[in-house]
């Protein structure tokens, strides 16, 4: 254990390093329906520095399967930018990932 937390503080790439991956930060922003999933409105994830969105969204809805249900009518936006949730487009280190599930009301 002493050895691995040396390991891991000295690489800067953290645990990735340790798994055999290279890594990317990206920032998670969770709107009304999903917010309440998630049980937050944002947070921070490291991912393989290859995934596109539909990679990132295979993780997602493996740690909050409720979201699955509400892909099919989800707006998702990348760095504001509208995507589809079926997008092959690569992310990068801090693209800001926003789920904005529809809205109902007046």
């Amino acid at each position: 254990l002493e050895l691995i937390s040396r390991i891991t503080f000295a690489e800067p790439r953290g645990v990735s390093f340790l798994l055999g991956f290279d890594s990317m930060k990206v920032k998670v922003l969770f709107f009304a329906s999903c917010r309440e999933i998630a049980g937050v409105d944002k947070l921070e994830m490291e991912v393989d520095n290859k995934t596109n969105v539909v990679g990132f969204m295979k993780t997602i809805t493996k740690t909050y399967p409720k979201i699955e249900n509400l892909l099919s009518n989800m707006v998702l936006s990348i760095n504001l930018e509208y995507v589809s949730v079926n997008s092959k487009q690569a992310l990068k280190e801090g693209d800001e990932i926003a789920f904005i599930p529809p809205v109902s009301g007046g």
